[in-house]
Protein backbone atom coordinates (compact mmCIF):
# COMPACT_ATOMS: atom_id res chain seq x y z
CA UNK A 1 0.00 0.00 0.00
CA UNK A 2 0.79 3.73 0.01
CA UNK A 3 2.99 4.82 2.65
CA UNK A 4 1.80 8.11 4.77
CA UNK A 5 4.21 10.39 4.02
CA UNK A 6 3.51 12.72 6.92
CA UNK A 7 3.94 10.19 9.61
CA UNK A 8 6.84 8.79 7.69
CA UNK A 9 10.06 8.99 10.20
CA UNK A 10 12.40 7.92 7.63
CA UNK A 11 13.22 8.97 4.75
CA UNK A 12 13.76 7.17 1.59
CA UNK A 13 15.77 7.63 -1.37
CA UNK A 14 14.97 5.63 -4.44
CA UNK A 15 16.68 4.59 -7.24
CA UNK A 16 13.83 4.67 -9.60
CA UNK A 17 10.00 5.16 -9.43
CA UNK A 18 8.41 1.72 -8.25
CA UNK A 19 7.32 1.52 -12.54
CA UNK A 20 10.86 1.24 -13.58
CA UNK A 21 14.21 -0.47 -13.80
CA UNK A 22 17.06 0.80 -12.08
CA UNK A 23 19.83 0.71 -14.59
CA UNK A 24 23.30 -0.30 -14.57
CA UNK A 25 26.61 0.49 -16.28
CA UNK A 26 29.97 -1.35 -15.60
CA UNK A 27 28.19 -3.60 -12.76
CA UNK A 28 27.46 -0.20 -10.91
CA UNK A 29 23.83 1.40 -10.21
CA UNK A 30 23.54 4.70 -12.01
CA UNK A 31 21.86 6.05 -8.90
CA UNK A 32 24.61 5.22 -6.95
CA UNK A 33 27.40 6.49 -9.51
CA UNK A 34 25.56 10.00 -9.55
CA UNK A 35 24.84 10.15 -6.37
CA UNK A 36 28.26 9.44 -5.11
CA UNK A 37 29.34 11.81 -7.06
CA UNK A 38 27.76 14.66 -5.65
CA UNK A 39 28.72 13.46 -2.11
CA UNK A 40 32.41 13.45 -2.81
CA UNK A 41 32.89 16.93 -1.47
CA UNK A 42 30.46 15.84 1.77
CA UNK A 43 27.30 15.25 2.71
CA UNK A 44 26.64 18.18 4.81
CA UNK A 45 25.92 20.83 1.45
CA UNK A 46 22.92 19.38 1.00
CA UNK A 47 19.38 19.31 2.53
CA UNK A 48 16.95 15.56 1.62
CA UNK A 49 15.61 17.52 -0.93
CA UNK A 50 18.55 19.78 -2.36
CA UNK A 51 19.71 16.80 -3.09
CA UNK A 52 17.55 14.27 -4.80
CA UNK A 53 17.34 17.71 -7.16
CA UNK A 54 20.67 17.43 -7.76
CA UNK A 55 20.92 13.51 -8.22
CA UNK A 56 17.56 13.85 -10.49
CA UNK A 57 19.30 16.53 -12.73
CA UNK A 58 22.53 14.78 -13.00
CA UNK A 59 20.59 12.04 -14.75
CA UNK A 60 20.07 14.70 -17.98
CA UNK A 61 17.08 15.83 -20.05
CA UNK A 62 16.02 12.15 -21.01
CA UNK A 63 16.70 9.84 -18.30
CA UNK A 64 16.08 6.15 -18.49
CA UNK A 65 15.03 6.21 -15.21
CA UNK A 66 13.37 8.49 -12.54
CA UNK A 67 15.06 8.94 -8.49
CA UNK A 68 12.38 9.21 -5.75
CA UNK A 69 12.36 10.84 -2.70
CA UNK A 70 9.91 10.02 0.02
CA UNK A 71 9.26 11.78 3.63
CA UNK A 72 7.44 13.61 5.31
CA UNK A 73 7.25 17.39 4.00
CA UNK A 74 9.00 18.19 7.49
CA UNK A 75 12.10 16.52 6.77
CA UNK A 76 12.43 17.17 3.00
CA UNK A 77 13.88 20.35 4.06
CA UNK A 78 16.50 19.07 6.64
CA UNK A 79 20.44 18.15 5.98
CA UNK A 80 21.09 15.00 4.12
CA UNK A 81 21.93 12.17 7.32
CA UNK A 82 20.73 14.52 10.28
CA UNK A 83 18.25 12.22 12.34
CA UNK A 84 14.75 12.63 12.59
CA UNK A 85 13.01 12.59 16.13
CA UNK A 86 9.84 12.16 17.03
Amino acid sequence: GKRDLETMREVVFSACQSSEVAWESAGHGEFTLRATTLLQPGASAFSHDAFIQQVITAFGAAPRQNPLLECATAARSRMLLDAIVA
